[in-house]
């Protein structure tokens, strides 16, 4: 019995001194570890959001005219593509371009597959480098004008949505610029600090992390008594590179058949 009483103790130590370390080294290592900073913002990043639209929509002026915004971003990265906001009768062939402030451009885009209204957007072949701190102007073409215009919209302050920011008007000139004119052009003419609702892109890094959508497809979803000769086909909502597709399926030709599914694009 003595022994016994005398041991367990003995015994017992070693256990209390090994979870008593544990709970010291891992208190320590928590203490440790540095404050998480806050996360940056969600890119690819917009200045407006897809809920934000004009009370404006659709200015009674029927001449062709080139739109654009004053813009920066507060970190380098790129700029991937053109967004603008369509109301009705804001019909044509519309492009977007990328332009510095001496009326360089440095890139430019047709917009296809257009919604009736709302925000259209529209993708750069290539991503384009741009500098934090450093002014560019989104812009688009809107032949049959008809574009979006709210007055003073810049008068007093300008958009931000880190890493991006449109300026406030005076901040490095007008914000809200056009130029009027069959073709288009450097919008450099501003009225009433006026917003067109343009709209850009921007991606700290270069890589395009937008999947692409299917947009339509040959023969249509549920379509029954297609020739067997029928090509099948899939529009996507971005150029995409044949060898990066890998879809397989099959289409039912009979009750006892199948027939492969091949994608063209």
């Amino acid at each position: 019995m003595l022994s016994i009483t005398t041991h367990l103790p003995v015994r017992r130590r070693p256990r209390l001194l090994a979870v008593i370390l544990v709970l010291a080294l891992a208190l320590g290592f928590l203490v440790a570890l540095p404050p998480r900073s806050a996360g940056a913002a969600t890119c690819p990043c917009t200045l407006f959001a897809a809920t934000q639209v004009p009370a404006n929509p659709a200015e009674n002026d029927p001449d062709a005219v080139e739109l654009g915004v004053k813009f920066r971003a507060d970190q380098a990265g790129f700029v991937t593509g053109i967004r603008f906001y369509k109301g009705t009768g804001n019909s044509g062939t519309h492009t977007g371009s990328l332009w510095q402030t001496d009326g360089t451009r440095l890139a430019t885009v047709t917009f296809s597959g257009e919604s009736a209204t709302g925000w259209q957007q529209a993708t750069f072949a290539a991503p384009v480098a741009v500098a934090a701190g450093t002014t560019y102007i989104a812009s688009y073409y809107a032949p049959a004008g008809r574009y979006a215009a709210d007055a003073n919209y810049f008068a007093s302050t300008g958009v931000t949505n880190s890493p991006l920011l449109a300026l406030a008007n005076g901040e490095d000139g007008g914000n809200g610029v056009y130029r009027y004119g069959v073709g288009g052009g450097f919008p450099s003419s501003s009225f009433q600090a006026s917003n067109y609702w343009v709209d850009v892109v921007f991606n700290p890094s270069g890589a395009d992390t937008t999947k692409p959508t299917v947009t339509d497809r040959q023969p249509l979803a549920g379509a029954s008594g297609v020739p067997v000769t029928t090509a099948t086909a899939a529009t996507f909502s971005e150029a995409v590179l044949a060898t990066t597709v890998q879809l397989t399926g099959f289409i039912w030709l009979s009750a006892v058949s199948l027939a492969p599914l091949t994608l063209t694009v």
